[in-house]
C-alpha cells in the first residue's frame, strides 16, 4: 500500500540508517525527557497533499519533511549548526525507496524524491528563551510517487 504511513516509515527508517549524528531523534507522538539532553532533532512529514490526477492513475504526494535541531547553551555554539548540516545531507536531493513494511519482504511501492533544503536559524537571545536554546529549522519538499 502507498499511503503517508508507508512513506513515514520509509523516511524514518532512512534517517535511522543515514544520519551520522549521535542526537536524540524524537518522531511523532513518541514522549521523551529531554531534561539531561544537551542536543535533540524533531522529524516529521510535516504535510503532504495529492497531485493532479494522472492518466497513469499512479498515487503521487507533494510533501514537505520538517526537522528542528535544538542544542542547549551548555554545548558547543555551533552544535546546532552542525546537526543542521548533517540533517541537509540526510535528506537535501535524495531519493529514498518506500516499502511497504506490513507485506513480506518489505517490496517497494513507490520513491521519496527530496529536493533542497530551506535552513532558517529560530533561535533567542537568552534574555528572551531563558537560557539561549539553539534552534535551527530546516524544510525539504519532495514528491512521493507510487511505481
Amino acid at each position: 500500500m502507498f499511503d503517508t504511513k508507508t512513506i513515514t516509515g520509509s523516511l524514518f527508517s532512512h534517517w535511522a540508517d543515514q544520519f551520522p549524528l549521535s542526537a536524540p531523534t524524537i518522531y511523532p507522538g513518541t514522549e521523551v525527557d529531554l531534561a539531561d539532553a544537551v542536543e535533540w532533532i524533531d522529524l516529521a512529514l510535516d504535510a503532504w497533499s495529492d497531485r493532479a490526477g494522472r492518466e497513469i492513475g499512479k498515487r503521487m504526494l507533494s510533501v514537505t519533511v520538517a526537522v528542528h535541531c535544538f542544542a542547549k547553551p551548555s554545548t558547543d555554539h555551533g552544535r546546532a549548526d552542525e546537526l543542521a548540516d548533517a540533517a541537509r545531507a540526510t535528506l537535501a536531493g535524495r531519493t529514498i525507496a518506500v516499502r511497504d513494511a506490513d507485506e513480506s519482504g518489505l517490496p517497494v511501492v513507490g520513491y521519496l524524491k527530496l529536493f533542497e533544503a530551506q535552513v532558517r536559524d529560530l533561535s533567542r537571545s537568552a534574555r528572551d528563551t531563558g537560557g539561549g536554546l539553539r534552534h535551527v529549522a530546516i524544510r525539504v519538499s519532495g514528491i512521493a510517487e507510487e511505481v
